[in-house]
């Protein structure tokens, strides 16, 4: 609940004596969780040194206990440092590996997630349609599994390649869904995405009142949650003027 509604210091103050106590009882399954918790916040701080510390951490320990589970989604993780730091040949070499482990463990939810974060690669790579299959097919996965609590990333992810790729309606409608779900959960982190992406979306069509009051929206989240993604609103709310 701490990480869906962006409490990242206090998810990062609890798992620091947490990692702790693990070490001391020779918890080593806690231990990994506790590495892999510590290096997901880093991430949302991009502090991508410590984020892949923790996180290479969590990964030896997974493949040292025999937890496959976990040791897909700290692969997923590394897929996301690798992504912002621009490697983007290793964030897919990581994020095909946790997807195979997922196939193998049956997990499909986990396989929906990899397969979203397959599409950001894509997109950071300018492959949009790649990019838009991606994000289409975790939404529909994630939508057959039943429940709402993850479709806001992909809806947004559809909402971004969309706009990459000049379908304005269809990225207004991914990220008004994508608004709507993230609101309804308390997930902070995608309703500011999606405020974000509507600014974006009516900058490029010209209407900058509309663009403003999202960027407006998607800054004050940012800044509440404390995350870097500040920057780049700041920086089209100035270009707005």
């Amino acid at each position: 609940m701490r990480w869906r509604q962006g409490r990242y210091e206090e998810s990062y103050e609890l798992c620091g004596p947490a990692l702790e106590l693990c070490r001391a009882a020779g918890d080593r399954l806690g231990e990994s969780r506790a590495h892999n918790t510590l290096g997901n916040v880093c991430l949302r701080r991009h502090a991508y040194e410590r984020a892949d510390h923790h996180l290479e951490q969590a990964l030896a320990l997974s493949r040292e206990i025999g937890n496959p589970v976990g040791e897909a989604y700290t692969l997923s993780s590394l897929g996301i440092s690798h992504q912002r730091q621009g490697r983007h040949g290793a964030a897919l070499d990581h994020h095909r590996r946790a997807l195979a482990l997922h196939r193998r463990l049956g997990n499909r939810r986990g396989e929906a997630g990899v397969l979203d974060l397959l599409g950001q690669v894509h997109r950071a790579q300018g492959r949009y349609e790649q990019a838009r299959d991606q994000h289409r097919h975790a939404l529909e996965l994630y939508r057959e599994l039943g429940g709402r609590s993850d479709e806001a990333a992909p809806l947004n992810g559809l909402g971004e390649a969309g706009r990459c790729l000049g379908d304005h309606d269809q990225a207004v409608a991914c990220h008004r869904d994508a608004l709507a779900v993230a609101r309804e959960l308390g997930d902070r982190a995608e309703e500011a995405r999606a405020h974000e992406g509507l600014a974006r979306v009516h900058h490029d069509r010209g209407r900058a009142d509309v663009a403003r009051d999202h960027a407006e929206l998607a800054l004050r989240l940012y800044a509440d949650l404390g995350v870097p993604e500040a920057a780049a609103v700041e920086a089209l709310l100035a270009e707005l003027g």
